[in-house]
């Protein structure tokens, strides 16, 4: 299903209430959400390839369908799409998170207690 028919399904009544939230599975291949990940983390093409195991061909080509995909300039427009998606990394993957939950990550040093003097 293309994006605009998934919008047009998903589109409320009143357009100034609307907070459409979109399924991954149902925009991007497998591959392009692997590719989405690395982009969330940062990661430069070659990165990306050697994490993916395919050749940066392969993720231009990858990356540029996700941007028209999710009709967005860049890769920074691409992560901060997800993450207003509701979509974060824990632990090197994506999964979804309501607004103002915190994910914590298992590589990430606890939180620092403050201390009373």
């Amino acid at each position: 299903m293309a994006l605009l028919e998934h919008l047009a399904l998903k589109r409320p009544l009143i357009e100034e209430e609307a907070e459409i939230k979109v399924e991954l599975g149902e925009l991007l291949s497998e591959r392009e959400i692997d590719t989405l990940h690395c982009l969330m983390m940062g990661y430069p093409n070659k990165v990306i390839a050697y994490r993916l195991d395919i050749s940066e061909v392969t993720v231009k080509v990858h990356v540029k369908a996700i941007l028209r995909k999710l009709m967005v300039q860049n890769r920074t427009q691409t992560a901060i799409w997800a993450v207003n998606q509701g979509h974060a990394l824990a632990n090197g993957r994506l999964v979804d998170v309501e607004p103002g939950e915190v994910v914590p990550s298992e590589d990430a040093p606890p939180p620092l207690l403050a201390m009373a003097h």
